[in-house]
């Protein structure tokens, strides 16, 4: 076992630093099928665009209103590079409607009563963007498809700005109850 264990120490130290940290990446992370992003992605964008739309007729807030409108346009926008993308690449499927998890954020949004709702869209907003940050993060390092690689790619910074404004809003709320 000694001897075993001092050949893998002799082995892994003569792999350059860069080598092996791109190999530990490319472990870690398993392709992820080109129809599975287009689903997810294709699901958390309508999403999006569905819960900004309740925002817009519920909320009070002008932050929150101008919040929803930019949510509506952006993943609009990015559904549209999606769907592009996701036919040149060729076949793949996207959903007729919600996954379950956005189904499940969807209806808290929906149901949600003030004064709690801003708080329950936000929440909501948050924790869709921190998984389709991850999502596209994913794809960009390990997607099976330059093409959707790119258009996640190019989604990717304005899902981290998302995701930015959104905490941004969250403690702005949460200071003034």
């Amino acid at each position: 076992m000694l001897k075993h264990l001092i050949a893998i120490l002799l082995i892994a130290c003569s792999i350059p630093p860069a080598s092996a940290q791109r190999a530990s990446e490319n472990a870690a992370a398993p392709a992820m099928s080109t129809g599975r992003f287009v689903r997810e992605a294709s699901a958390g964008n309508r999403f999006e665009i569905q819960s900004s739309q309740l925002a817009l007729t519920r909320s009070p807030s002008p932050e929150v209103r101008t919040f929803a409108r930019r949510m509506i346009a952006d993943h609009r926008q990015a559904d549209r590079q999606l769907r592009a993308a996701a036919r040149a690449a060729g076949p793949t499927s996207q959903p007729a409607t919600l996954d379950a998890r956005h189904l499940r954020l969807l209806a808290a949004v929906r149901n949600a009563r003030r004064p709690a709702f801003e708080t329950t869209y936000i929440d909501s907003q948050v924790e869709a963007h921190v998984n389709a940050v991850a999502l596209h993060r994913a794809y960009v390092r390990a997607g099976q498809n330059e093409q959707v690689r790119q258009a996640a790619r190019q989604v990717l910074p304005v899902l981290e700005e998302h995701l930015r404004m959104a905490q941004r809003l969250d403690r702005s709320l949460t200071a003034r109850r």
